[in-house]
C-alpha cells in the first residue's frame, strides 16, 4: 500500500465561506498516526506533529485520512482545523506544531529507576537511551513500538524527542549504540512493501526511511493505476467563454442579492447541494453549497472550473473506492459535494443529492453542462428565499 500527496491536493484546497465569516484557505495534510491529542501529518515532503485544542477529539482523525487546515503553506499555532462530521463541520485550533522526522523504534526493555530504555530500530541496532521528564509509565510500552523525532536524521540524543502512543512526549538526553540486545524488527506504522524496494514503480520512485513506504520524487505523481511515478500534470483551465447577456455576470449577481428576502431554512435544507435553474431568469444556474448553505452563480464553463477548485473536497483513494462500490453511508455524508481524487490527477465528481449518483466532471465545460443537466427548476419567488453569495475564485 502506498500513499502520496501531489501538487493537485491544492486543487481541492479552496476558499470556503463559513456562515458569513471571513474566507479561509484550506490545505489538506495526510494523517499518518494519531497519538491521543497529537496527530502526525505530512504534506508529502515534511512531517508535522500537531497538537490540537478544545473542539476536536482523537476519534475525529484516522491514519490514511486527510486533516484540513486553514493555512497558506504549513500548519502553524492558532491555525484552524476543520473536521467534517456526519452533521456538518466543526473546528478547533492548533495549539502547538513541530517539524519532525519520525522513526519507529521497538521498546525492548526498561532499566528501572534510571529513566533509561533499550530501543531497537528497523536496522536491528540496539540503543541505550536516557530520557527526560514527560514520558511517565514507560514500562507500559515494553514490547511495543514508540516514535522518535530524530533531529540529525539518526538517533544520537541531539535534538531527539520521544512520542508515546498515549500522546506523552519527552526529550532524549543521551543515546548510544550498544553491543547486543535481543534481536527484534519492529512493525512500522504502515506495513512496508515486502520487497523493501521501489524499483518496480520506476526510476522516479524512492523508499522513505521513516515509514518504509514508496513515494514519488518531487515533480512526479502516481498514475491512475497507482503502479508508476509519472510527471505531474497540472490541468490548464479552459479559455473563458462569454455568454451574450444584457448585463454582466457581476451586475446580474448584484441585482439578485438585492432581491433576497428572509431565508426559508426548511427549503434551504431540502435543496442543499443541488443545482438550481432559475427558469424566470433565462435559466440562470446556481450551486447551493451543502456546507455554506448559500447559492453561487454558475455562469459558464470557466466559472465551473473555478468552482471545482474552490469547492472541491479532496478524498483518499480508499474513500473513493468505497464511493465507487456503492457505500451508501459515505455517499449520503457527501451528497451534494464536489469531490476530487488527489491521487488520480485531481479527477472531479459530483454526488447528486437527488439519487446519490456519482457523475464525472471531466473539465470546466463538461462540468457546466452536466451540472445543468442535473439541475432542478425553481421560481423567482422560491429562489429569493435562499441566501446568495458572490463567488470569489481561488487566487
Amino acid at each position: 500500500m502506498h500513499k502520496i500527496f501531489t501538487l493537485l491536493i491544492a486543487l481541492g484546497a479552496g476558499f470556503f465561506v463559513m456562515g458569513g465569516a471571513r474566507a479561509v484557505t484550506i490545505k489538506s495534510f495526510l494523517v499518518q498516526k494519531v497519538l491521543d491529542e497529537k496527530v502526525l501529518v505530512t504534506d508529502g515532503v515534511t512531517q508535522y506533529m500537531i497538537e490540537y485544542g478544545y473542539g476536536c477529539y482523537s476519534q475525529d482523525f484516522a491514519a490514511g485520512d486527510y486533516m484540513n487546515v486553514d493555512t497558506y503553506y504549513q500548519p502553524m499555532a492558532y491555525d484552524d482545523i476543520y473536521v467534517e462530521t456526519y452533521s456538518g463541520f466543526k473546528t478547533c485550533n492548533i495549539t502547538e506544531v513541530d517539524d519532525v522526522d519520525i522513526k519507529v523504534y521497538y521498546l525492548n526493555s526498561e532499566i528501572e529507576d534510571e529513566d533509561t530504555v533499550i530501543l531497537l530500530g528497523i536496522d536491528e541496532v540496539p540503543y541505550l537511551v536516557e530520557y527526560g521528564v514527560g514520558c511517565l509509565g514507560m514500562w507500559r510500552y515494553v514490547d511495543e513500538v514508540i516514535y522518535v523525532d530524530v533531529g540529525a536524521g539518526y538517533l544520537d540524543g541531539i535534538s531527539d524527542n520521544i512520542y508515546l502512543p498515549n500522546g506523552d512526549d519527552c526529550r532524549v538526553w543521551d543515546a548510544e549504540e550498544i553491543e547486543a540486545a535481543p534481536v527484534y524488527v519492529p512493525s512500522p506504522v504502515i506495513t512496508p512493501p515486502t520487497t523493501l524496494t521501489c524499483s518496480q514503480y520506476g526510476l522516479n520512485a524512492y523508499l522513505s526511511s521513516s515509514d518504509n513506504l514508496c513515494y514519488c520524487k518531487s515533480g512526479f505523481q502516481w498514475n491512475t493505476a497507482g503502479d508508476m511515478c509519472v510527471t505531474v500534470i497540472v490541468p490548464t483551465p479552459p479559455p473563458k467563454q462569454e455568454i451574450p447577456s444584457v448585463v454582466s455576470s457581476d451586475e446580474f449577481v448584484e441585482s439578485q442579492l438585492l432581491k433576497i428576502v428572509k431565508s426559508n431554512d426548511a427549503m434551504v435544507s431540502r435543496l442543499k447541494g443541488m443545482i438550481l435553474l432559475q427558469v424566470e431568469e433565462r435559466g440562470a444556474a446556481w450551486y447551493l453549497h451543502p456546507v455554506t448553505l448559500k447559492r453561487y452563480y454558475l455562469k459558464d464553463g470557466f466559472t465551473a472550473y473555478e468552482m471545482l477548485r474552490a469547492f472541491g473536497l479532496g478524498v483518499s483513494e480508499l474513500d473513493y473506492r468505497a464511493i465507487e462500490n456503492g457505500d451508501q453511508k459515505l455517499k449520503t455524508k457527501l451528497k451534494g459535494r464536489i469531490i476530487l481524487r488527489a491521487q488520480a490527477k485531481g479527477e472531479a465528481y459530483y454526488i447528486s443529492p437527488k439519487d446519490l449518483s456519482v457523475t464525472y466532471l471531466q473539465n470546466g465545460d463538461a462540468a457546466y453542462q452536466l451540472m445543468r443537466n442535473l439541475s432542478q427548476g425553481i421560481s423567482n419567488g422560491d429562489i429569493y428565499q435562499i441566501p446568495a453569495e458572490r463567488f470569489v475564485p481561488v487566487k
